[in-house]
């Protein structure tokens, strides 16, 4: 399962995950984010900004970023009653994130959830871009995986700032009227280069 925890020096969140985690969630990652024409979506920089989050993920769990290995339970007693030989720890690939990134991604995947919508079903803009039908069920799905990386994400901000500031800062996300239409992501790169600039200067980048 999607899981996260803050790195070691609190400038950014380790999210880890099997192959099958990462790879689903890529998956509903290039579902969700499909656009007609991509400069002329509304929210071209939000996917955009979500793609290269999505472009780490998908190395990481091709073997290009870092791996952890986790005690799964099994010992010779399980082993020797299945009567089978299995491996004792099972492999985590897992990928760091800035702060200002995740946090971003986090708050704006879901306003465009609406206007993704029409791109899945029999109906769907697909057929306009000559593309396959995607079937709505995926949309379910590519929701519930995109929710479960906005949780993890939530999650570890949550074990740095702590559970209280949390939630004001959730309720102050879900109370706000901004949609991130158009939105200008170069400021994500601003807070991400000011975190880099401050953490510098103790030493401390992950």
């Amino acid at each position: 399962m999607l899981k996260a925890k803050p790195t070691t020096h609190l400038t950014g969140i380790n999210i880890q995950g099997d192959f099958g985690d990462f790879y689903r969630l890529v998956d509903s990652i290039h579902r969700m984010t499909i656009t007609e024409e991509e400069h002329m979506d509304v929210y071209y920089g939000v996917k955009n900004r979500l793609l290269g989050i999505c472009y780490d993920i998908r190395h990481a769990f091709m073997g290009d970023r870092d791996i952890v290995l986790e005690d799964n339970g099994m010992n010779q007693e399980i082993m020797k009653w299945h009567e089978m030989i299995t491996p004792t720890q099972n492999v985590y690939y897992s990928v760091n994130i800035l702060f200002p990134e995740a946090i971003f991604v986090a708050v704006t995947i879901p306003k465009f959830y609406q206007l993704s919508a029409c791109y899945y079903g029999r109906r769907s803009r697909c057929a306009d871009m000559g593309l396959p039908p995607i079937p709505y069920g995926y949309y379910l799905e590519d929701k519930a995986n995109l929710n479960l990386l906005c949780a993890v994400i939530w999650q570890a901000l949550g074990e740095v700032i702590g559970d209280e500031e949390l939630e004001k800062i959730i309720r102050l996300a879900q109370n706000s009227h901004e949609d991130y239409i158009n939105y200008v992501t170069q400021y994500v790169d601003k807070c991400n280069v000011e975190l880099l600039t401050k953490t510098s200067h103790t030493n401390k980048v992950c």
